[in-house]
């Protein structure tokens, strides 16, 4: 009780309520005559300040409508923004103070400062120093990576203008997409007009849409109300219906970033009606959890471990706080600096992985366990009805015959009623599911831990992909703990990202390889031990069968021949005063035929029982192993593997030719092929509820 008391106190008494968290960007024009006057400054600063004053309100509202989904801390909302001039530096003077700064500089600081140099204007102004007054106020900083062809050739504004405009411009379209990744909402300061050049305003717009990103606009040359921004077709024309976005449409659009989903893909709406939504109730029920005590439901893991050839445990002991520490700690230790981040990680992300993977295992050990339990007292209560056979014997009375009955029915019904019992509250109490849901959030919960050096999650979270209640809560759960995060306190140059690489290869990919290696190799012994063992059950059961009959021919054959019996004899039941078969074997004077009949006559009860239920034993084995699809998740685990050590391989060759684009590939090729192991196991168990015995 120590331990658990401790790892109670280290990550609650519950698994962590999220907190309502917003991420809001911003893009927009720098100040140029025609597209962002300074004339427009002013309206549009007051503009924006509606607007985040909207969404503060907004969100102020949801934190209250979503009591007991959300921790009880005031919402949080980041802004993140490239600082440019214009658009972005009037964001950072208009966001409310509670909010904080998040900066993404598209160039490292020294290389971004030259864009400043000059006022987009083109009165010549220095605008430097509104530039670092901005980053001042940001609490953390990403600095990208120099455009590599910049950085390779040396190129300067003074040397081969047009191509150090032309990568310029593309670093600016990496900075694009990249702030787009990080963020819920975009704020966009637009003139509505077709954008002149790459990386422009609209093209940053229309890949926002293409995403799924909400767009509010707001006009850079009229002083009108903000509206939600639909979309840009091929032609320029824009569909931004003409209310104001803070009237409905923006809250509409919040309501679906931090608001759990009513209805999925997939849902029974009639599941809905008596206690509220399916989604709603599985995410609070996983918020009820309490920690699991050391676990008895040991079936499974004493098979597992004798298998493994490892000692037997009569309970199953929960990981602790500290466990989970060590744990997670390599992958801090050796990566690359990255400020609070490691705090972040720590105090956000570990303890949600924590409780999610220690729930799943004791699901998994009750799931299991239960099932195992089934089959084999399914085949215990053939043993147990089988008996009745040799009441005859060993009871003569016809009273102590019926007791005898009776007991033997009172324990083949308690038998059933466990394994009724057992399949019921397993059923009611939602192993299965609990045990697939928890762990493929901790696995996903897991991948967030590296993917955040890179801020690189994908879109495996975005509501779009949700498909039943079964998975949209606790999707829900992985995206409203992402928004949390942040971003890391780094410059993502190629010192940081062979750090990481090295670190993502030894503490992920070579660990991941490793346990799915040994967990292959378990459970490949576990579906031979289980089939060789079924298969004997049947083998012994016609050795038995062969051997009676090979015995009664025998028997039969020296009656004949011996002791002047016929064939109708034998099987007519005729007796002509001889040796009676039951008294043989005590007689002297009888032949070898009788006393090998005698000796047949004792045993058939024996070979009827075993005959019976070694068969039953045998189906029992043979529909474990078949539930438990020990052999495909094996194969799975061996793929995995295989793919992992790809992309070890990958990791070795990227560190030589390093590149932003490549690193955050691999990371998340890493993810993903974690991803399609969680989705193939997902695939073998989510349709293998606990069922009766068949």
């Amino acid at each position: 009780m120590a331990s658990d008391s401790n790892s109670l106190s280290t990550l609650g008494a519950h698994p962590p309520k999220p907190t309502l968290t917003l991420r809001v960007g911003i893009a927009g024009h720098r100040p140029k005559p025609r597209k962002f006057p300074e004339a427009s400054f002013g309206f549009v600063k007051r503009r924006l300040g509606d607007v985040f004053a909207g969404i503060d309100s907004l969100l102020a509202a949801r934190a209250q409508k979503c009591q007991g989904v959300y921790s009880d801390e005031p919402h949080r909302v980041r802004l993140v923004s490239g600082l440019a001039e214009g658009a972005d530096q009037l964001a950072v003077g208009a966001m409310p103070r509670r909010w904080t700064l998040e900066a993404i500089l598209p160039f490292p600081r020294d290389s971004y400062l030259e864009d400043f140099k000059a006022s987009a204007t083109g009165d010549g102004r220095d605008v430097t120093q509104e530039f670092l007054n901005c980053l001042g106020k940001a609490t953390t900083v990403v600095e990208m990576p120099e455009d590599p062809p910049i950085r390779r050739k040396g190129l300067t504004p003074k040397g081969t203008l047009d191509e150090y405009r032309r990568r310029r411009d593309a670093g600016y379209a990496r900075f694009a997409g990249f702030l787009l990744r990080q963020i819920d909402v975009l704020v966009a300061v637009w003139d509505g007009q077709p954008e002149e050049g790459k990386a422009g305003t609209a093209e940053v717009l229309r890949a926002a849409i293409d995403a799924q990103i909400p767009v509010v606009w707001v006009n850079s040359l009229e002083d009108r109300f903000a509206r939600m921004l639909e979309g840009i077709d091929e032609d320029g024309r824009v569909n931004a219906p003409g209310a104001d976005c803070l009237s409905g449409p923006l809250a509409e659009a919040l309501d679906a970033i931090v608001l759990l989903p009513v209805n999925t893909k997939g849902d029974d709406p009639s599941r809905e009606s008596a206690d509220g939504p399916e989604i709603s109730k599985r995410l609070l029920s996983f918020l009820a959890e309490n920690w699991p005590r050391a676990s008895r439901w040991l079936t499974y893991d004493l098979f597992k471990r004798w298998t493994e050839g490892k000692a037997v445990r009569f309970q199953i002991p929960p990981e602790t706080a500290e466990c989970y520490i060590a744990r997670w700690e390599p992958l801090g230790e050796d990566g690359p600096p990255v400020g609070d981040l490691g705090d972040r990680i720590a105090g956000v992300l570990r303890p949600r992985f924590a409780w999610a993977d220690a729930l799943a295992v004791d699901f998994s050990h009750r799931y299991r366990t239960a099932y195992f339990n089934s089959y084999l007292l399914a085949a215990c209560a053939v043993a147990i009805a089988l008996l009745g056979v040799f009441g005859r014997d060993w009871v003569q009375a016809p009273e102590s015959r019926l007791a005898f009955k009776a007991m033997l029915a009172a324990i083949e019904l308690a038998i059933i009623l466990t394994i009724v019992g057992m399949v019921v509250l397993g059923r009611r109490r939602r192993w299965q599911e609990k045990w697939i849901s928890y762990r493929a959030l901790a696995e996903l919960l897991f991948n967030a831990r590296f993917l955040a050096y890179l801020g690189e999650h994908g879109r495996a979270h975005r509501m779009g992909n949700l498909e039943t209640a079964s998975s949209a809560w606790f999707l829900w759960y992985l995206r409203a703990t992402i928004r949390e995060i942040g971003l890391p306190q780094a410059q993502l140059d190629g010192t940081y990202q062979r750090a990481l690489l090295n670190t993502v290869g030894k503490h992920v990919i070579a660990d991941q390889r490793v346990w799915h290696g040994a967990n292959a190799s378990a459970l490949r012994r576990m579906h031979q031990k289980l089939h060789k063992s079924a298969d004997m059950c049947f083998i012994l059961t016609v050795i038995l069968l062969v051997a009676f009959l090979a015995g009664w021919m025998i028997f039969g054959g020296a009656m004949i021949l011996f002791d002047g019996r016929d064939f109708g004899d034998l099987i007519g039941g005729a007796h002509d005063g001889g040796v009676e078969l039951a008294s043989a074997l005590g007689n002297v004077d009888a032949s070898f035929a009788q006393k090998l009949g005698g000796s047949l006559l004792r045993l058939k009860d024996v070979v009827t029982y075993l005959a019976a239920f070694l068969p039953a034993l045998g189906a029992a084995l043979a529909s474990i192993r078949e539930t438990g699809d020990f052999e495909k998740v094996s194969e799975r685990s061996t793929k995995t593997a295989a793919s992992l050590q790809e992309l070890q391989d990958e990791v070795t060759r990227a560190r030589g030719r390093l590149s932003l684009d490549e690193t955050g590939d691999i990371l998340l090729s890493t993810a993903q092929a974690l991803a399609e192991d969680l989705s193939a196991w997902q695939s073998v168990y989510g349709h293998k509820r606990l069922e009766l015995p068949a």
